[in-house]
């Protein structure tokens, strides 16, 4: 997990605003915590291989992060990883409007 910090302003904002707005807020912050890696393969003739999901895992172990995203052209029927405590998805170039509702969780 990484620090999130908050500047003295945006303290003085943030508690200007509504609830809805400061649970907003809050589980913005929370996701920035895990600081998701994004490798994007630009791959036109082959499918992503074992071997770059198990690269991507371990960019993950040496970060210290436990959320990989993919993103690729060609993306393979199985599309989502779990490895011990690393989650990894493939999103295909087409599906990067997604990813919002990954971080938001509405992907799992």
């Amino acid at each position: 997990m990484y620090p999130v910090y908050a500047t003295e302003t945006f303290n003085k904002i943030y508690d200007s605003l509504d609830k809805s707005e400061q649970d907003w807020i809050n589980k913005t912050k929370e996701k920035l915590k895990e600081n998701p890696v994004v490798e994007v393969k630009d791959y036109m003739a082959k499918d992503i291989s074992i071997s770059q999901i198990k690269q991507l895992n371990k960019y993950l172990q040496d970060l210290n992060c436990n959320i990989g995203l993919l993103i690729c052209h060609r993306k393979p029927k199985k599309d989502r990883f779990i490895i011990k405590d690393n989650k990894i998805f493939i999103f295909g170039d087409f599906e990067i409007n997604k990813i919002p509702q990954l971080i938001d969780g509405d992907i799992v």
